[in-house]
């Protein structure tokens, strides 16, 4: 089945994500990322903005990943690990679908933003 991605780009004020971290080579993340996905969703009920990921390129291919929800900032954070997320330019997608396609809806979200001029990670 084909999954058509709409890409949204808008400006948006400082945000917390709250929850799990992931840390690896982009193809690590691959695996690793899923995985966390599902102790998420095990111990997290459907927020009502949906689920979040904060993505910071470290270099040499290396990423930090915090997988988890968007928290208000008076929120009790849900996650081990909270991050902010500075006020600027953001891409977003929403994906409905099977846990294991999440991975090549990010690959085609970032191959859409490299080909709109944006760098994911920045």
């Amino acid at each position: 089945m084909s999954h058509h991605l709409y890409l949204e780009v808008f400006e948006r004020p400082a945000m917390l994500v709250s929850g799990w971290p992931v840390l690896g080579a982009f193809d690590d993340l691959l695996t690793q990322v899923p995985a966390v996905w599902d102790q998420v969703r095990q111990m997290l009920p459907p927020p009502p903005e949906g689920y979040a990921v904060a993505r910071n390129e470290l270099g040499d291919g290396r990423y930090h990943e915090v997988v988890g929800v968007l928290v208000g900032p008076d929120d009790a954070p849900p996650g081990p690990l909270t991050v902010r997320l500075p006020a600027g330019t953001y891409l977003h997608t929403r994906y409905a679908g099977a846990l294991d396609g999440i991975t090549t809806t990010f690959q085609t979200l970032s191959a859409s933003a490299g080909a709109r001029g944006y760098r994911i990670g920045t």
